[in-house]
């Protein structure tokens, strides 16, 4: 049939250079923990709490890592179980609800580490900040064979900031596996992550499609003869 096929510079493709590492549901478990195992000591006697919690709000809520050490006790709201991001990396505020034992974990945490609106909710032991950015990518990378992932070598291997890549990518999977109309899903999770547009989140459907073949396999179950897996030239 004829078809249009739009140019190169309607749709740009902007290649990434690295490719996210993408957790399983069992790495994550296994993340987990090995995060609340943390080994606490007296320069950071909150370690096991503040890591089990940092871990799961990072994948649970696709935060950024610097959005969820900003965060102080005023910024969640346990009536309706929300969490305030404040001037997040597009400097903007956004509202994002949590999910029910997302929620218990946090109001947990708040009440064995309780503080004023102000108190950032991963307090720092020695200053009345958060802990720093250093401290816990370098507790992440020990809990990494304790959960036995593999090591980050060279610039490759799971890094923090894919828990934030494998939420949108488990979301992305949830919704198609459910029937959803991803096109109309793509808008709320791009608010929900704070992209500054939409191709940021575009970029999830290439990789949800590469990390879930079950996707391609109901695609080809529902139009898999629309394009010939093979095609034979008849000699005349």
């Amino acid at each position: 049939m004829d078809a249009y096929l739009p140019g190169p510079d309607v749709a740009p493709i902007h290649h990434r250079p690295y490719v996210p590492f993408i957790y399983t549901r069992a790495q994550l478990g296994a993340l987990f923990a090995a995060a609340d195992q943390a080994t606490a000591n007296y320069r950071c006697p909150r370690r096991p709490w503040i890591m089990g919690l940092m871990l799961r709000l990072l994948y649970g809520a696709g935060l950024r890592l610097g959005e969820a050490l900003a965060l102080t006790m005023g910024d969640y709201d346990p009536a309706d179980n929300v969490l305030t991001v404040r001037q997040g990396k597009n400097q903007k505020d956004r509202y994002i609800p949590l999910a029910l034992t997302l929620g218990e974990w946090l109001q947990g945490y708040c009440r064995r580490f309780p503080g004023d609106a102000s108190t950032p909710i991963f307090l720092s032991p020695r200053h009345h900040r958060p802990i720093l950015h250093g401290c816990v990518e370098k507790t992440f990378l020990t809990l990494l064979p304790k959960a036995g992932l593999p090591p980050r070598v060279h610039s490759s291997g799971p890094r923090i900031h894919d828990l934030r890549h494998t939420f949108a990518v488990h979301r992305l999977e949830n919704w198609y596996l459910a029937g959803e109309d991803l096109t109309a899903k793509l808008p709320i999770l791009s608010v929900y992550m704070g992209h500054s547009s939409l191709q940021n989140t575009y970029y999830y459907l290439r990789i949800t499609a590469s990390f879930f073949p079950e996707i391609t396999r109901r695609f080809e179950a529902y139009a898999g003869d629309v394009i010939p897996k093979e095609v034979r030239h008849e000699t005349h």
